[in-house]
């Protein structure tokens, strides 16, 4: 009988193939583990099947994802480069809209309303920020950017009523309130509301008597000795 050539190939059964049970007990697997296996081997094999699809499909998702942010900040940081205002503000609406869902997307929309008040484009500027807001949380570090942004619009627009509302959550925002302080009390001094006003700069300077700087707390004090010889 001669010898069997080492590139003969040898037939191999197909349910043996599919055989775990050799593997299994190489593991060292536990008994009752290998049966299971042994009992639900085409369960088992979708089961390995799925896991390594969603593995996959996560890690692509993951690279595309990490891709888009790279892109989008990139976009960004070219579109806050462009001096001509209106093309400015074209080319922050095309980063958020190309990269929606992302951080960049946010700070485009924001930089793009601040050029429009710039632009005098003060309606348009009010409904980006107002878009902004519903999509946040009062806890985003963007909600206080956004407030501010609102504040002014309003302002700027001439509608005090709203601009107060939004100052007056400044004056809620650790390291905002002097803004909402200060935008209080000059709306209500616009407005001819003297007594108003004196009030508002005095509550400012007693709740930040520590954190207000000499210079602005000497302004104010001016405003205040001023209010009072009006009255």
């Amino acid at each position: 009988m001669s010898e069997r050539s080492a590139f003969e190939k040898i037939h191999v059964e197909e349910s043996e193939k599919a055989d775990l049970g050799g593997v299994l007990e190489q593991l060292n697997l536990p008994p009752a583990v290998v049966t299971f296996v042994r009992e639900n081997k085409r369960l088992v094999q979708i089961g390995i099947a799925t896991i390594v699809i969603i593995v996959v499909a996560w890690s692509l998702y993951h690279s595309y994802r990490g891709k888009k942010i790279e892109e989008g900040s990139s976009a960004l940081s070219i579109a806050v480069d462009i001096e001509d205002s209106q093309a400015k503000i074209d080319q922050l609406k095309s980063v958020s809209s190309e990269f929606s869902g992302t951080s960049s997307a946010q700070w485009a929309k924001i930089n793009a309303a601040q050029e429009m008040l710039k632009s005098d484009q003060k309606e348009e500027a009010l409904t980006i920020y107002r878009e902004i807001v519903a999509e946040i949380d009062k806890s985003s570090p963007l909600f206080a950017l956004v407030t501010i942004g609102l504040a002014q619009g309003y302002e700027i627009s001439g509608n005090a009523s709203e601009a107060a509302i939004e100052y007056e959550k400044l004056k809620l925002i650790e390291g905002y309130q002097e803004l909402g302080y200060l935008g209080l009390a000059r709306i209500s001094e616009e407005q001819g509301n003297n007594k108003k006003a004196l009030e508002i700069y005095e509550e400012y300077l007693a709740t930040l008597m520590n954190v207000t700087e000499r210079s602005q707390k000497s302004l104010v004090e001016e405003k205040i000795a001023r209010l009072k010889a009006m009255l």
